[in-house]
Formats: structure tokens, sequence, C-alpha cells
């Protein structure tokens, strides 16, 4: 099976006010988050302090939280607006890049993954990630779908196997394959499995 797998020496850490954001991967590779030329991107982030959200007008935002007690978030979009709380067992939300997102940190930082994909690029845009906390030697796999895309998984802790494949997992990295995957903890293993279609 064709795949793509980045190792962590070649994501790109920057620091922002509320903390720091691990760049895993940037569609195209030459695309710059400042300058919103990108289709999209995945990453994972730190946060270390409450604060608002980026603007991404245009885009649509997947966020899923990874580990630390939670954020509380309020958010505006349109005439739309809500309160939600986002922890490590909730499900991923997704919502429009130009919401007006402000986030409060429950109990200390939370480490997060995010997917951001350009909402004009035309036909069905689909996004979905699931967090697995998997014990020594357990597995989890992707679930299918009949829209075109990528399937990934990410590792945050641990290591892992991937059926079918020679590559094993280190923290930090990531892992990209056109049809759905199954990984297997080769240690007690914190991973992202996920799917982004166009």
């Amino acid at each position: 099976m064709p795949y793509r797998l980045i190792k962590s020496d070649e994501t790109h850490t920057s620091h922002w006010a509320g903390g720091s954001t691990t760049e895993l991967l940037i569609s195209p590779t030459s695309a710059k988050v400042a300058d919103r030329d990108f289709h999209w991107r995945i990453s994972s982030a730190r946060v270390e302090r409450d604060g608002p959200f980026s603007d991404f007008s245009g885009y649509r935002r997947l966020l899923l939280l990874l580990e630390g007690k939670g954020m509380a978030l309020d958010w505006h979009h349109g005439e739309d607006s809500g309160q939600l709380l986002l922890t490590p067992d909730s499900p991923a939300w997704q919502f429009e890049g130009e919401a007006k997102v402000n986030a409060r940190l429950v109990d200390g930082p939370i480490s997060d993954f995010n997917l951001i994909c350009n909402a004009g690029m035309g036909g069905e845009l689909l996004l979905h990630a699931e967090r697995h906390s998997l014990e020594n030697g357990a597995s989890a796999r992707h679930g299918e779908t009949t829209v075109p895309g990528q399937y990934g998984v990410y590792l945050h802790s641990g290591a892992l196997a991937i059926e079918g494949m020679t590559p094993r997992l280190s923290p930090g990295e990531l892992l990209l394959a056109q049809q759905p995957l199954e990984v297997r903890a080769l240690s007690p293993s914190l991973c992202v499995l996920f799917f982004l279609g166009l």
C-alpha cells in the first residue's frame, strides 16, 4: 500500500502568544499559514494560556483534544453562538474558520490535534478524527468512507505498528495513505486516526 511518512524532524514548531504549534504537514508544501494560501494543514498544538482563536475565514476547522483537563469555549458565528466544554473524552469539534472563538483553560495546559481545509476547494469536504488511547497490544482502525481522500495516523506518544506496512511510528510522526489503516500499540500509546476527504 502506498504511503507517506512524515518524521518528527521534518515538522516545524512555532511559538505564539498562547503556546506553540507543530505543523505536521501543509499542502502545497510551499504554502504559508500567514499567507492563507494553503489547501489544507495538519498540526498539533500545546495551549498554555487563555485567549482567542486565530481568524481563518474561508476555511473549515477540526479540533480534537489529546491531553489536559480541557478548554471552555465561547463561540460566535453570524447570528449563532454557544458554549462548549472540550475535553480529551469529547468528539472532535468542527467549526468555520471565521467563527469568533475564545478559549479558557479548565485546569492547566492542553495538547490538541488540528485539521484545517480550504472550504472553497469544491466538491464534498469531509473531516474526521478520533483519539485513541491504546494499551500495549491493543489495535484501532479507520472506518471506511466512499469519499476520496487521505487516511492518516498521528502518534502523540508511545509506539505503533501499522498492519501490512514496514514503518513503525515514533512520537510526533504522521503517516498518510489512500486506504483505511489499522494500528497496533507496541507500548501504551496515544494516537489520532483521521480522514481528510475532498
